[in-house]
């Protein structure tokens, strides 16, 4: 159903899962994401299946995680979290302006990258940026501890529900600041997710408080 887009019933057959109570997270975040084809979906409907998402992500203890430092640098360190910074993917036309052209007297741009495979434009990516690292081969405990080494003063999420997301590691806090951008446009639901990026015509209003994220 996936590769027809038959967004009825994908809706269908996860929501039988998520029944079943026998879920995972990729159920969860394929359900949400599915959703959004959805016109009979509100956007209280969207906040709470977050909140239900968030309540079902496992955090991982304090005790085996590198402490997150609260001190920063001379410059701010911001990190893009993605797993589809390859070629053709609609999402690195945008990043792209932003890394072409921030000021490295002010910046460092660190991409976090989840791609199991990298091409000639993940390549030319890294070369754009100041620090690029790979975790898609680290369990969640190392990808945490790994992502928090970085010091980094905000991460923002290009993924959000999409792709081969690792929501999971947000619940467990992997810098000061966590932000959501660009790659899924709505809430995530996670207490953790700080900020979400968006503009007026994407989300009214009257419904900021639907968000689990301080709207920006």
């Amino acid at each position: 159903y996936r590769r027809l887009n038959d967004a009825k019933k994908l809706i269908f057959h996860f929501s039988r899962v998520i029944e079943t109570k026998k879920f995972n997270v990729i159920d969860l975040c394929n359900y949400g994401y599915w959703r959004c084809f959805d016109k009979e979906w509100s956007q209280s409907d969207f906040y709470n299946h977050g909140k239900f998402l968030d309540e079902n992500l496992k955090s991982i203890s304090e005790d085996q995680l590198v402490e997150i430092t609260q001190k920063t640098g001379l410059k701010m360190r911001i990190g893009f979290f993605s797993a589809d910074i390859i070629d053709g993917h609609s999402i690195t036309y945008f990043l792209k302006t932003i890394i072409s052209n921030y000021d490295k007297k002010k910046f460092e741009i660190v991409l976090v990258l989840n791609n199991t495979k990298e091409d000639k434009l993940t390549e030319n990516f890294k070369n754009l940026v100041d620090e690029t690292i790979n975790i898609s081969k680290l369990n969640n405990i190392d990808s945490v501890n790994r992502v928090r080494e970085l010091k980094l003063d905000i991460l923002i999420d290009l993924m959000g529900y999409t792709s081969f997301q690792r929501i999971e590691l947000f619940k467990s806090r992997m810098a000061k600041k966590q932000a959501l951008w660009m790659g899924y446009c709505n809430t995530t639901g996670l207490q953790n997710m700080d900020y979400i990026i968006s503009d007026k015509n994407l989300i009214y209003e009257n419904e900021k408080n639907l968000y689990a994220e301080h709207v920006l």
